[in-house]
């Protein structure tokens, strides 16, 4: 009978410690994280924000729809950027970026506003699409990012650029 109860006690134990890891984790890699992430290869990837917290999917799904668009089967499992946190038009914004896999010409590049919960974005499928209605500064901004060359597409690429990248418009 001890048996059985020293058994069950490391049950319990390993279950406690699995779920403890879990919400370390999940918790580790949410918006507000990536929020207050200082060094860009520290900072979680697309997948580990979408799927810690539960907000970002239906946002993204909406800023697709909004556009007439079916998220790409890939998308959620596709080639991605780390998360790197922006500050424009004076609101923190994550950027990222997610490639069809071995086809990276078809991307999504996106910000993500969590302050006010809304997603902007430029899907390079078939045709370039814009995503949850950008304004003119917001669709430069998503141009740039997508410009080999550019100087904000060098500075998403420099490991030692401050974070949060503070972006000024000209």
């Amino acid at each position: 009978m001890k048996f059985v109860h020293y058994l069950y006690a490391i049950h319990v134990t390993v279950a406690a410690l699995i779920s403890t890891s879990a919400l370390a984790q999940a918790s580790e890699n949410s918006v507000d994280t990536a929020l207050k992430c200082k060094i860009q290869t520290n900072c979680p990837s697309f997948s580990d924000v979408f799927k810690s917290d539960p907000a970002v999917s239906p946002i993204l799904k909406s800023a697709f729809a909004a556009s007439d668009l079916t998220p790409p089967a890939w998308y959620e499992d596709g080639v991605e950027s780390q998360i790197t946190p922006i500050v424009f038009q004076g609101k923190m914004g994550l950027i990222g970026n997610i490639c069809k896999p071995h086809f990276c010409r078809t991307s999504l590049t996106f910000i993500y506003f969590p302050k006010t919960k809304r997603v902007i974005g430029l899907s390079l499928q078939e045709t370039r699409t814009w995503l949850g209605e950008p304004d003119a500064e917001e669709q430069a901004l998503l141009s740039e990012l997508k410009t080999r060359g550019s100087p904000l597409y060098q500075r998403l690429r420099t490991p030692n650029e401050p974070l949060p990248i503070e972006i000024k418009q000209p």
